[in-house]
């Protein structure tokens, strides 16, 4: 048997301190953790984090989805390589980075289980990131704009 020394332990929550943040803006962990939470990742789920930034959700949806693939989907290149370090670093293994603008980006993208959209002060992309997404079957919607929550009418639903 070979291990990984570096593999993730999926069941430690990833604090601020352990991200290379830059200047690229980032949710904080206690935000993280309980969006992450409401969504119910399961261990094979493809998800989607659109506006991924840093990669702090994006890397706690990725141990969530263990056996599953996390595609990060960000536009602005510095926050690229903070998310490639941070990948890096905390073992995202599952992790596929995508750069582009959204809705584009998700075009080509596999079907999500569930979907983490960052979208402060780019809401008015919100509809189009909606409707590529309700386009596949059981998906959980699940914004972020400027710390208000809103959700879609998905198979898995969580509204707060």
């Amino acid at each position: 048997m070979i291990e990984n020394p570096r593999a993730a332990n999926k069941n430690e929550p990833i604090r601020d301190e352990m991200l290379t943040r830059g200047k690229v803006p980032m949710t904080k962990e206690e935000v993280r953790w309980v969006s992450v939470n409401r969504l119910t990742v399961r261990p094979t789920d493809t998800v989607w984090d659109v506006g991924a930034g840093t990669g702090a959700v994006t890397l706690e949806l990725a141990r969530k989805a263990s056996d599953g693939t996390v595609y990060a989907v960000e536009r602005k290149s510095e926050a690229v390589a903070l998310l490639r370090e941070n990948r890096t670093k905390l073992g995202g293994y599952n992790v596929k980075i995508v750069e582009g603008f959204a809705p584009e980006a998700l075009e080509d993208l596999p079907a999500p289980d569930c979907v983490f959209a960052a979208a402060a002060g780019r809401s008015s992309r919100l509809p189009a990131i909606t409707s590529a997404s309700s386009r596949h079957r059981n998906f959980l919607l699940f914004f972020m704009v400027l710390c208000t929550f809103l959700s879609g009418a998905p198979q898995r639903a969580s509204i707060f």
